[in-house]
């Protein structure tokens, strides 16, 4: 897989501690040779009520490449929408709380 990126990227904010990142050149190239476009979630998750967490900073930064949303097949839009018909940025949250997306994690000073 080939990761292409050569665009600028637009925000938009999904909730107050949920970022959606897009670039319209972010793309994968598969093994077959087609392309698939790619997007990322930045959550800030608060862990300082989780079970036996004693760190001095309680927060980490979640990210999450998924798909870009327009390329889904009408079938999953139906599925995961919680609303007849969502903002973008709505589609976009209730797409990522229902599938997630790769994760990677970050410690972080919010």
């Amino acid at each position: 897989m080939t990761l292409i990126a050569d665009g600028s990227v637009e925000v938009l904010q999904l909730d107050g501690k949920t970022l959606y990142a897009e670039d319209d050149s972010w793309r994968c190239q598969l093994e077959d040779g087609s392309t698939a476009g790619l997007e990322i979630v930045f959550e800030a998750v608060d862990l300082s009520g989780s079970p036996g967490f004693e760190e001095e900073y309680s927060f980490i930064v979640e990210a999450a490449i998924v798909p870009r949303p327009e390329a889904l097949d009408g079938d999953v839009v139906l599925e995961v929408c919680e609303e007849e018909s969502p903002s973008r940025a709505g589609f976009i949250l209730d797409l990522y709380r229902h599938y997630g997306g790769l994760h990677q994690y970050s410690g972080s000073q919010l």
